[in-house]
Formats: structure tokens, sequence, C-alpha cells
């Protein structure tokens, strides 16, 4: 986490895209189109939050409890499911605050943010992987009363399954013919 607070400084700013990448390494997380669309817009409104921010402040106004208060209210937005703007908004504040302290690392409000919470910050989401199910479905005579209901089984999954596979394999086996 300390490359993202570092990213909000002014004495080390970084690549968009080192920061971006740096991120999604830290989160486990696949690069998509939509994921980097996403975190530049992200990052656009946080660095103007913090820009607006630190021209409201003066650096000897600024004391320890504006900070908690800042990091409450990150808390609290974050956990209330409050929207995307508003939470960018409070963060950038947050990085103007510790930025006029001059705080250099271990910032607390960041141990607090957790992988969920950054995902959510930055509107990233697990790329889906491409996967194939496989069922076995047993066809022999024995089985013929089973079989109706096997398939309303396979159906009802297949329809209902988020994230689907990309395909499906069905396969039957049965008894070992008499004849080779």
């Amino acid at each position: 986490m300390p490359i993202l607070l570092s990213a909000f400084s002014d004495r080390h700013l970084g690549s968009v895209a080192d920061l971006y990448q740096h991120l999604l390494t830290n989160l486990s997380l696949e690069d998509t189109p939509g994921n980097y669309r996403e975190f530049g817009k992200a990052l656009n409104q946080i660095i103007s939050a913090k820009t607006r921010a630190c021209t409201e402040y003066l650096p000897q106004s600024v004391t320890p409890s504006n900070i908690a208060q800042v990091t409450a209210g990150l808390r609290n937005a974050l956990d209330s499911d409050a929207d995307l703007t508003s939470v960018r908004e409070i963060l950038g504040r947050a990085f103007c605050l510790h930025g006029l302290l001059d705080i250099k690392s271990d910032l607390n409000f960041a141990a607090g943010l957790s992988a969920e919470d950054r995902m959510k910050i930055f509107g990233l989401e697990h790329a889906s992987t491409p996967y194939s199910l496989g069922f076995v479905v047993d066809d022999t005579g024995s089985m013929s009363s089973e079989i109706a209901r096997v398939q309303e089984i396979i159906r009802g999954f297949v329809a209902g399954n988020v994230g689907a596979p990309t395909h499906y394999i069905l396969t039957t086996f049965n008894d070992p013919s008499k004849y080779i």
C-alpha cells in the first residue's frame, strides 16, 4: 500500500501505468480494458480531490484530529457503500492531509484499507477466467428412472450459473458391451 500512497505525493508520482500494474499485482488481478478504464477514472477523481483539498488547507492548520476525522469518514463511506465519487473525494482529502504533515510511511488509515476496499475505490474486478465444465452421466438401463432428474439438475445448473463456463462437456457411460 505505501506505493499507492506515495503515488499521490508530489515527490513520487511515477507513471499511471506503473501504479496500475503495481495495484493489480498486489491484488492478484488480471489486466482488463475495463479495469484500466475504471482505474484511470478513479485516479483522476482522487487526484482532483487531493488538489482541491490541498488548496483549502494551510500546512500549519492541519492537525492529527483533522486526519482522524477524514480517516473515520473514509471508513464510514466504505462501510456504508457510499457512492464511489464520495469515497474518492474523501480519499483525496486524506492524501492531502497526510502529505501536508509529511507522513512518509505506514499511514494509519492506509492499514485499514483492505484489498476489497482498494478494488472498490478503483472500480477493479476479477477477470473471469475461462473454464470448461463436464458432466458424466450413467445411462445404463438401471438408471433410466434417474436420468430425467439428472437432466433437470444439469439444465438448472447451466441456466443459473453465474460466471458460466465457456464450454460444457456431456458424456455418458454404461455397462461394457458384450461385443467388442
